[in-house]
């Protein structure tokens, strides 16, 4: 009798600490309310994490960082990673150590970003960023022994450590993102790629307590496995805007894994609206980030070439109401340049239907403000392709537009903002349009790390330069990011 009570008690126990583990990591958390009104860790974490800092790092992750990497924050699926680091894993148990670590890291880095800007708290920052560096080491050293082992890389929780790392890295502004991006490509690479991933049967929606309980092995439900791909994916866009490089998961023949994203979740759950996860995450319409990517692998294709023969490469369609009437440069007849004026032709085609398709498209306000902020940064970025000066009246409606779509998006949640404010502000030329940016970087600050104050330095010496006369090479965010010694992440 008295061995059935404490059996009984152990149980009881055991559901009271997944009750705590449930209500600690799936609460809502409310931007810059951290430091107003902290909620303490849960006694099954103080179990997990018997270091303060160890402690610390994991509660800000799990109630904060996890949060500013979504736009709605309610029912977000980051959180249900949290079993597979701290449930042990006999077959994987390299990645289980690495996602723990960069878990920790992202917490600590983004604690320690909060504190350098809160006086009470900035004496901390020092000790919290050696922590997230020492996080960081660990999780990668984990990875890098884990590489070589089949059933450590093909485990959800090395896919999910180097998503985690990717964020860590933007967030924190850290230079050495290249590793982390490797190793993020040999996971998918290593399972067959994107597609084949998604279709890898497994279970619709979490499964929290019974994971908890040891009765099942913990696995990424559906909808949090495809979040961690679209991060990876979107994050690849980002090293292809700062390099001049190409992205490597979007932007080709094989992005309908990317559109039908969401449609093996919402089939099967309350849900019916597609865009839901995609857009909810990001805060922009899938077929725009798609077509992103395309325009990005266009800008370097047309860097390559430019080295090659120079400026005036490409021109506009003589139709186009833009296209202007001097006399022509005499190109080399060749392929690649009639492919590269082909592409950008399409491209404009494209990116003018997108706009004219959007009153069709079922969008949040915030999914509409932040697909809106893009368009025009893509407006952008097409208009250089032609080679248009900062001063064109269409480049410069388009930096008006972004600067007031980022001001009234910072009302909701700003992720996937920045690298709009980025190629937006770089095109700033009058002193209200840089003041209007100056704003919105601190408006900004609660919600990013310490990527801000670097877009902020990029944009300083970008303007400095432009004033000087300096060209558009040398005003351009990946030179300047060279050349600043920050060859970071921005988005």
């Amino acid at each position: 009798m008295q061995q059935q009570q404490q059996q009984q008690q152990r149980e009881e126990q055991r559901m009271a600490a997944n009750a705590a583990y449930i209500r600690a990591i799936c609460r809502e958390t409310r931007m810059s309310s951290w430091f107003a009104s902290p909620v303490p860790p849960p006694d099954f974490l103080r179990m997990q994490f018997g270091e303060k800092e160890d402690l610390e790092a994991i509660h800000h992750c799990l109630t904060y960082s996890l949060s500013i990497i979504v736009v709605q924050e309610k029912d977000n699926p980051w959180l249900w990673l949290a079993p597979l680091f701290l449930i042990p894993c006999d077959e994987a148990p390299l990645a289980t150590l690495a996602l723990r670590s960069a878990c920790l890291a992202l917490g600590a880095t983004h604690l320690a970003s909060l504190r350098r800007r809160t006086p009470d708290q900035a004496s901390l920052a020092a000790e919290t960023t050696a922590s997230a560096a020492r996080y960081q080491f660990a999780s990668l050293n984990a990875l890098r022994q884990a590489r070589g082992n089949g059933r450590e890389v093909m485990n959800d929780r090395f896919l999910v450590a180097s998503a985690i790392l990717l964020c860590d890295a933007v967030l924190g502004a850290k230079r050495n993102w290249i590793e982390i991006h490797r190793l993020a490509m040999v996971a998918l690479r290593s399972r067959g790629g994107c597609a084949k991933i998604l279709s890898e049967p497994r279970s619709m929606n979490p499964q929290p307590i019974a994971a908890a309980q040891g009765i099942i092995e913990p696995e990424l439900p559906f909808v949090t496995l495809s979040t961690v791909i679209g991060q990876i994916a979107t994050t690849d866009i980002l090293v292809a805007m700062c390099t001049g490089g190409k992205t490597i998961l979007l932007g080709h023949e094989e992005d309908q894994w990317w559109e039908d994203l969401d449609s093996k979740s919402s089939s099967e759950t309350s849900s019916s609206r597609e865009w839901e996860s995609v857009e909810s995450n990001i805060g922009v319409h899938r077929g725009l980030v798609s077509l992103q990517a395309r325009i990005f692998n266009l800008v370097s294709d047309k860097l390559q070439l430019d080295r090659r023969y120079g400026k005036g490469i490409i021109r506009r369609p003589s139709n186009s109401a833009t296209a202007t009437s001097s006399t022509p440069l005499q190109l080399p007849v060749l392929p690649e340049l009639d492919q590269l004026q082909e592409t950008a032709s399409r491209l404009q085609t494209d990116l003018l239907e997108w706009r004219f398709r959007l009153p069709t498209i079922q969008m949040s306000p915030r999914v509409q403000l932040g697909s809106l902020a893009l368009w025009h940064s893509l407006n952008i970025s097409m208009e250089e392709v032609y080679e248009a000066v900062k001063i064109d009246p269409v480049i410069q409606s388009s930096v008006d537009c972004v600067l007031e779509l980022c001001l009234e998006a910072s009302n909701y949640k700003i992720e996937y903002l920045n690298s709009s404010l980025l190629i937006a502000g770089i095109n700033a030329i009058s002193a209200e349009q840089r003041a209007t940016v100056r704003s919105l970087v601190v408006t900004f600050e609660a919600q990013c790390g310490d990527e801000l104050q670097v877009l902020l330095e990029v944009l300083e010496e970008s303007w400095i330069r432009a004033d000087a006369g300096a060209d558009d090479e040398s005003t351009n965010w990946r030179q300047i990011l060279l050349d600043i010694g920050k060859p970071i992440l921005i988005g």
